[in-house]
């Protein structure tokens, strides 16, 4: 019953509500996939950045990039790929960790894009099905011998309909877009907090190196 009733609705809606499909469709799309992603790249910095620190101090070049590779998280392939550069000096470090993050940023914002657009569309897409819905019921109401008070709801009431499916598509989506920036952004904030400890331990093995071969 429930279903027969939203495809009436959606019937009643027009043309316009084929757009808004689609685009609920894709918003639910990238909305899962970001939220698998997401959660698999996420990893505690406590796992793995003690272990690592005191590995680069023992000089465990090798070993400290073996730990790196058991997790998959942007944070692990930024400081893997300031490890593997430790051997050409400092600036090569950060330069490699500047890359790769530039990298993995625009890995975790992948269809973000999508989903603010989506978030922007959807109303105007709803608003503009409700114009040409009342375009149509003023032009029945024209027409029509006589008017009454049922021609005229009913023809608001169809027009109405894209609006609320727009602001019902839009609403959830914004959340989710603004859930995903809010993730992205604690994905940066440790990037940095265990880039800069692991240069900081580079720059002091380094050098220990160079004391020792003094």
């Amino acid at each position: 019953m429930a279903t027969k009733r939203l495809i009436d609705l959606f019937n009643l809606g027009g043309i316009f509500m084929w757009p808004l499909l689609l685009c609920s469709i894709v918003a639910l799309a990238v909305i899962l996939e970001r939220l698998i992603v997401l959660s698999r790249k996420r990893v505690s910095q406590e796992k793995f950045m003690d272990e690592i620190l005191g590995k680069l101090r023992n000089r465990e070049i090798e070993e400290t990039k073996m730990v790196l590779r058991r997790f998959t998280s942007p944070v692990t392939s930024i400081l893997e790929a300031g490890v593997s550069s430790f051997q050409l000096g400092i600036d090569r470090v950060e330069k490699a960790i500047e890359k790769r993050a530039t990298v993995e940023l625009f890995s975790l914002e992948r269809g973000l894009n999508i989903l603010g657009t989506i978030s922007s569309i959807a109303p105007l897409l709803g608003f503009l099905g409700t114009v040409s819905g009342m375009i149509q019921a003023f032009r029945a109401i024209a027409l029509a011998e006589r008017v009454n008070a049922q021609l005229v709801a009913t023809g608001i009431y169809e027009a109405l309909i894209t609006t609320a499916t727009g602001l019902i598509i839009a609403i959830p989506v914004t959340a989710f877009h603004n859930y995903f920036i809010r993730k992205i952004d604690c994905f940066v904030v440790e990037m940095e907090d265990t880039s800069g400890q692991l240069v900081d331990t580079l720059i002091e093995v380094r050098n220990q190196m160079s004391e020792v071969r003094g």
